[in-house]
């Protein structure tokens, strides 16, 4: 509004032009504004759109049992996943799988694409399992792993005081956890438990070379190995800045045996590119006396 020392006549006819003159820069910042979030929004489109084609080729060659045409849209690491991941057992994708792509920092991280796995010599013939794909900023396919089930991630997701950074975090570890076992994954087994001993309980301890070797005799013994986690429960240690204690109940499932029981884990994450468990304890039933280990038992 603007208003002289002028006649009525002249400042309707001012207040009309600065009207005019407002409603023009109105319009071209809306629109400069929606070009911006198109932009952004077409950047990202376009990203999301990279992903599916690279995942389409992925479930493609696993159908057409092509799996070695598919190289180039994986890091090294990457593909010998991959790799194993089609070795255990014949693999197969659901048709017209639905799948969904989230951002995690500059990575994309495609859940859910669903996968079975058949066995011959195998009492429970077929192992269904949501996988999930984990791209690096080149869209380059760097990880593979098994999805944890909905339960568990919405038990982690609900906690209201943690980043979703932690959160992200401790769902990637446990699903590579998880995964290392189905894919007989020793080097992952072997660099993320830290040094020293593995409590088996406490009152027992187990010595981390020991562990190492009964793993890799398990897996060489063994046509397949198949963890399925039912619950769990995430506390965080007040002192350790992101050291954790997850209580999970783990179904082992092997070509010899099947085991459910307690497990507990204290996982360091200060470094999310060097998760160490500090502490592992297994239980095959809750303590009469204290239930569950926890972070205060150790």
């Amino acid at each position: 509004y603007c208003k002289y020392n002028i006649s009525d006549k002249d400042t309707i006819f001012v207040n009309f032009l600065v009207l005019k003159y407002m409603r023009k820069l109105c319009t071209f910042l809306l629109l400069s504004l929606f070009a911006l979030t198109s932009f952004a929004k077409s950047n990202t489109d376009s990203a999301d759109s990279d992903v599916k084609k690279s995942i389409n080729k992925v479930i493609k060659a696993i159908n057409k049992k092509q799996y070695c045409d598919i190289q180039d849209l994986f890091t090294e690491e990457g593909y010998d996943m991959y790799l194993s991941l089609i070795a255990y057992g014949s693999a197969e994708v659901s048709r017209n799988p639905i799948y969904s792509i989230y951002n995690h920092g500059d990575k994309k991280i495609v859940r859910s694409v669903p996968m079975s796995f058949s066995y011959k010599n195998c009492s429970r013939n077929t192992f269904v399992e949501n996988i999930v794909f984990t791209l690096n900023s080149d869209n380059l396919i760097e990880s593979v792993s098994y999805a944890l089930d909905d339960q568990v991630l919405k038990a982690v997701m609900e906690k209201p005081m943690w980043s979703d950074e932690s959160k992200s975090a401790i769902i990637g570890f446990l699903e590579e956890y998880r995964t290392a076992y189905p894919l007989k994954r020793y080097d992952f087994i072997a660099n993320v438990f830290d040094q020293g001993y593995i409590a088996v309980p406490p009152e027992c301890r187990l010595h981390k070379l020991k562990y190492l070797t009964d793993f890799n005799d398990c897996c060489i013994r063994n046509e397949f190995i198949n963890v399925s986690v039912t619950d769990i429960n995430v506390l965080k240690n007040a002192h350790g800045g992101e050291v954790y204690g997850i209580q999970l109940k783990p179904e082992f499932y092997t070509s010899e045996i099947s085991n459910t029981g307690y497990q507990f884990l204290l996982v360091d994450l200060n470094d999310p590119e060097s998760i160490k468990i500090l502490v592992s304890a297994w239980q095959s039933e809750p303590d009469p006396d204290f239930g569950l280990y926890d972070i205060s038992s150790f």
